[in-house]
């Protein structure tokens, strides 16, 4: 019938716009093609390269001259809207491939920077104190040099080195927090024995008066970075110190059992965390002082920085009630691979 597609018989060559068109299209498909397999410096999906370049070869065979006696919509002339369709889908699914990961990427970037910030905020309000004594204690000293003792000169400059001890060590934890904040501690684990890297902490930790003791009943090894844990343990002891009463001892003692995790336990006598403060001591500058220890210094990077480098090295660190009264940091660490 006349008015039937399928029975339209083309008593001629297709129209110049068709061949035209075609061959736009054709173009079109080898541009993008090239353009994703050789122009991209990091192509995320070059298959889609090779796709586009593979449907240029469909429309092209579809393209024909009208034969006497078939229909002129032929099972070729569709595959000419389903391939088009094809790679479109597949270009829309790349791209939102590529969204996400981006979208993932500017999140990231955005935390490190949001967590740089408050790392910077808050560590400068930290050292505006021992800086300003520092500072206090310098110009007394030269305003009554003459006036001054000996003995009151060195209790001078010994409050200088104390302040000074002080501000270094708030700089050292930013600068450990920057690092594990934008993961990049470049940890090299390798088997080493629990107790040397508990003598290496010891040798910077602050145990300001406290006399610690290394108990070693067993030789304990675990596949760790020995500088980073060893700073995981100091930070760990400095908590401890910090956080005891004058003179109290703080004990050291490590374990491990056949396919069980080793495991660090850093005990002292201080008056203990609450159940419901445990977790909230080990976030990024927490603020929470036990009940007589309100007004002691410090940023609140202590425990964050043991725990993210602990979690490091596949283990964790947790606080527990130690049986005779006082706190134990338990640090474990996966058993060395033999």
């Amino acid at each position: 019938m006349p008015g039937d597609l399928f029975q339209v018989r083309a008593a001629a060559e297709p129209a110049t716009l068709g061949w035209v068109l075609g061959m736009a299209a054709a173009v079109a498909l080898l541009v993008a093609a090239w353009r994703e397999l050789f122009r991209r410096r990091d192509p995320p999906h070059p298959w889609i390269g090779v796709a586009l370049a593979a449907a240029v070869a469909l429309p092209l065979s579809a393209i024909r001259s009208p034969t006497q006696g078939l229909a002129y919509v032929q099972w070729a002339d569709i595959l000419q809207l389903v391939v088009p369709a094809i790679v479109f889908a597949a270009l829309l699914s790349a791209q939102r491939t590529e969204t996400s990961r981006m979208r993932r990427a500017s999140d990231r970037a955005e935390e490190v920077l949001g967590g740089r910030a408050e790392i910077a905020s808050v560590i400068a309000h930290d050292l505006r104190g021992p800086v300003s004594s520092v500072k206090s204690i310098a110009a007394s000293t030269i305003a009554n040099y003459d006036r001054l003792s000996d003995p009151q000169r060195q209790e001078f400059v010994g409050l200088i080195e104390q302040e000074a001890e002080h501000i270094l060590g708030v700089v050292h934890q930013m600068s450990v927090a920057l690092k594990f904040d934008a993961r990049s501690l470049d940890l090299h684990p390798a088997g080493n024995e629990l107790a040397a890297v508990v003598q290496l902490a010891l040798t910077d930790a602050e145990t300001r008066g406290h006399p610690v003791t290394v108990d070693d009943p067993q030789r304990v090894e675990a596949d760790v970075d020995i500088r980073w844990l060893a700073e995981a343990i100091r930070q760990g002891i400095d908590n401890a110190a910090r956080f005891s009463p004058e003179g109290s001892a703080i004990r050291i003692s490590f374990m491990g059992t056949d396919g069980g995790p080793a495991q660090i336990e850093i005990v002292d006598a201080g008056p203990g965390v609450p159940a419901e403060r445990r977790d909230q001591v080990f976030e990024r500058f927490t603020r929470w002082r036990p009940p007589g220890y309100e007004d002691v210094p410090g940023s609140g990077l202590g425990l964050f920085i043991c725990r993210g480098i602990v979690r490091a090295h596949g283990g964790d660190a947790t606080l527990e009630v130690a049986p005779q009264g006082g706190t134990i940091l338990r640090i474990r660490l996966p058993r060395r691979q033999r």
